[in-house]
């Protein structure tokens, strides 16, 4: 036996002794157990891709290989089987056949990747590998970078948008903090739209389901010129509630969104190009929450969390919510959230010879209106009104080399300016004004009764350049360095006042905080092209998220100084495989995160009013493992499925009111989340085919907050989803479809406001079952 066989051995055993450490434990303790794992997966993966690369022979399948997936995730066009990274790409007909509608619906189709919404318009909160944000204010930012058409969208009101006219979505795992820089701790999130092109090409859906769900969309693109070229893509979207109001009687306001954008291409002599954009939408929908008590009927006092998930418990005001429907509420007030944004980038591109110059300059303005009955009961106990508005300014010069040289560079710089303004009322205990009156310095024991104001601005400025280089030492050996210096200041004035229709009395007046902040992040990674088919991969990398300033309602000056900045250093070994004739895809990574400084979101007791701090916690540890399959066996069947594996573990944190939380989970970070997709087409006339498709997701269970309450954890689930097709088999032609979401009616919720200090949960339930038929046209 020689050596790399003995080796082999030696890290299959490796694997299984680590294999069974996870089922075990659901985790370890150290990174190296991590790559071990890897490492002998790896190994035996590479002697088996090795031995399926013998001569070709007459395959009467080839129709059935997998096609190239090019990205643009490093900004220049690759196989994102040749990139050394963790990438999950899904293409714009894989979201249409899923039943993927919004932005955030994603997570079904992505390991490790979760998102939670207490609200349907705005404010996600994403998670990545456990890495994400639980602050849903509006300037908060979220450690995911988001990212459309490359233009960096900062504000959290944007990030929940109706999907069209989509090329494909590119989510990169792990921090990006070389291309991609600030705010991206966690990844980047692409969302890439269908270009302009030479060709005449459009399509035409219309969408009607129950609910009265009904939607319109449509896009075509057109050559005006031999240079010049358009895409006018457009869509409108609306349904009933799901959630219907005792108290009205009726439904709360139903959903109903449009937008639409303009793209210009024109390429000229030289290379020369430009790419214009201008988009704009408005969404708006009814409140879709429900009321959980967690006082005790008898003393008072907190509720056991069994008693609270069993409905058995009252808020303050003694009412409990006994019909048992997610569906089913009784509020006094329907509360109604609405966003519009508008915007536009220019692109333009010029070919220097020895590099091609890149400028991309982008603007966004955004409008939030949000109102809100948080009590969710008949009382009017406490309602909140968001009103937020934002612009965003980012400029960026990218020079990049030609691709397939020895040496390949990119290098550049980046301006980004971000302004918001908020102007929020809270009013607090309204219900028993005829027993406190105005009372905002209560007693022992007594409530807070009053009508809070708020309003804050900040500005955001920050500056970057960057450099990456890729050097191949041999055809199969590649070295890849990069590195970004960032600078980065903001400023924020605060108001805060109890108003009364008589008086008004200032808690802050012009309350003023400065943050600066300059890091430098990067990655080094090696990749080794084992054969054509096979790289193996490791890589350090380290971003950063900046620091910035509470957007919540607090009373203590103090809890305005700005939060620092947090870093995350990642290790991760990686496998990207294309087996048995590119009929089998296989990728594999192994990562291990170093947390410090992180910044979390806590709720803390004030006065008997639930007060939102965000603190710098010590350090954190997260580790995992995550798998990603795509086969092809025969022609006509595509089966794909993803496994992540994720552990957990706030090393240090202490929080400013003195609660230690050491030891405990992040939030959001599911130790299991899995997805597996059949798409079968039987030929049925000699140009037409049917389509059967279903897919089903798995999300483990998971805190949503850092306290890791068991009355605030996000249960299992899994939520299966089928479509029918019927249609040519080329790609121009009609087709229809019938469709259903949640086809098992899972009962589940996507998240869980801590309103103790009320008595009472904001609980979001998750959708129902949903089904309807499309009729699509392509040409």
């Amino acid at each position: 036996m020689n050596r790399k066989q003995q080796e082999g051995r030696q890290s299959d055993s490796a694997g299984r002794r680590n294999a069974k450490g996870w089922c075990e434990m659901m985790g370890f303790s150290r990174k190296a157990r991590v790559f071990s794992s890897i490492g002998a997966i790896a190994t035996v993966l590479v002697s088996g891709v090795a031995c399926a690369q013998g001569p070709a022979a007459a395959d009467p399948q080839a129709g059935a290989t997998l096609d190239e997936i090019v990205v643009t995730a490093q900004m220049r066009s690759e196989n994102v089987q040749d990139v050394p990274a963790a990438i999950s790409v899904v293409s714009g007909d894989v979201l249409a056949s899923s039943a993927v509608v919004t932005s955030t619906e994603i997570f079904q189709l992505v390991p490790n990747l979760t998102v939670n919404k207490t609200f349907d318009l705005s404010n996600p909160r994403i998670y990545l590998r456990g890495v994400g944000s639980s602050d849903f204010n509006a300037n908060s930012a979220n450690p995911i970078g988001v990212y459309v058409d490359e233009v960096y969208i900062s504000d959290s009101s944007a990030l929940q948008f109706q999907l069209f006219d989509t090329e494909r979505v590119e989510v990169l795992r792990g921090p990006q903090g070389t291309l991609y820089g600030r705010n991206t701790t966690a990844g980047a999130i692409n969302y890439i739209s269908r270009q302009p092109s030479s060709d005449t090409n459009g399509y035409l859906s219309a969408r009607y389901g129950n609910f009265d769900e009904f939607s319109l969309q449509g896009a075509v693109g057109l050559p005006i010129t031999d240079s010049l070229s358009v895409r006018v893509a457009a869509n409108h979207y609306e349904r009933d509630n799901y959630m219907f109001n005792s108290v009205t009687n009726a439904r709360t306001k139903g959903a109903r969104s449009d937008s639409g954008r303009i793209m210009v291409h024109y390429e000229g002599a030289n290379n020369f190009t430009i790419d214009a954009n201008v988009h704009a939408g408005e969404g708006q929908i009814g409140q879709f929450a429900q009321h959980r008590g967690v006082a005790s009927t008898a003393s008072g006092g907190a509720c056991t969390a069994s008693a609270a998930l069993a409905g058995q418990c009252v808020d303050f005001l003694g009412y409990r919510d006994t019909d048992g429907d997610p569906f089913r509420a009784a509020f006094d007030r329907s509360g109604v959230e609405k966003v519009t944004s508008y915007g536009g980038y220019l692109k333009v591109g010029v070919d220097l010879g020895f590099a091609r110059l890149l400028s991309i300059t982008a603007y966004d303005d955004i409008k939030r209106r949000t109102g809100i009955d948080n009590d969710v009961s008949p009382a009017n106990t406490f309602t909140i009104n968001y009103a937020n508005d934002s612009e965003q300014f980012t400029q960026e010069l990218r020079l990049t080399s030609p691709g397939g040289q020895r040496l390949n560079w990119i290098a550049g710089a980046y301006f980004y300016d971000f302004r918001i303004k908020a102007d929020n009322d809270f009013d607090v205990f309204r219900a028993l004004r005829p027993v406190f009156g105005f009372n905002p310095q209560p007693a022992p024991g007594q409530p807070l009764v009053a009508f809070v104001t708020q309003d804050y601005a900040q500005r955001t400025r920050a500056y970057a350049v960057f450099a990456r280089g890729d050097y191949a030492f041999t055809d199969a050996l590649k070295l890849t360095l990069g590195i970004r210096y960032t600078k980065e200041r903001a400023r924020f004035v605060e108001n805060l006042a109890f108003t009364e229709p008589q008086f008004a009395i200032p808690l802050f007046v012009n309350e003023k905080r400065r943050f600066s902040d300059s890091n430098i992040s990067g990655n080094i990674s090696l990749d080794y092209q084992v054969t054509d088919d096979a790289l193996l991969y490791a890589s350090v990398a380290r971003g950063f998220k900046s620091g910035g300033f509470n957007g919540g309602v607090v009373f203590n000056p103090r809890q305005l100084d700005p939060y620092d900045s947090e870093t995350l250093t990642s290790y991760e070994l990686g496998l990207k495989s294309d087996l048995f004739g590119k009929r089998l895809r296989f990728n594999l990574s192994g990562f291990y995160y170093a947390y410090q400084d992180l910044q979390l979101f806590t709720l803390v007791n004030n006065n008997n009013v639930p007060t939102s701090i965000l603190d710098n916690a010590g350090r954190a540890r997260v580790y995992g493992v995550e798998a990603e399959l795509t086969a092809r066996p025969v022609t006509g069947l595509t089966i794909g499925a993803s496994l992540g594996l994720l552990a957990t573990k706030l090393t240090e944190f202490i929080t400013t009111g003195g609660v230690d939380f050491t030891d405990n989970k992040l939030p959001g970070a599911p130790s299991m989340t899995a997805n597996v997709s059949v798409a079968y087409s039987i030929p049925v006339t000699g140009s037409h085919a049917l389509t059967l498709r279903a897919d089903s997701s798995y999300r483990g269970s998971s805190f949503y907050t850092v306290a890791n309450l068991e009355r605030l954890r996000q249960k299992s689930r899994i939520l299966s989803n089928a479509r029918i097709e019927f249609g040519p088999d080329s790609n121009t032609g009609w087709q229809i479809a019938l469709y259903a979401r949640n086809i098992f009616r899972k009962k589940y919720e996507v998240a869980i406001q801590d309103f103790s200090d009320f008595g009472f949960d904001y609980v979001v339930p998750g959708d129902p079952r949903t089904y309807g038929a499309e009729l699509l046209f392509k040409f």
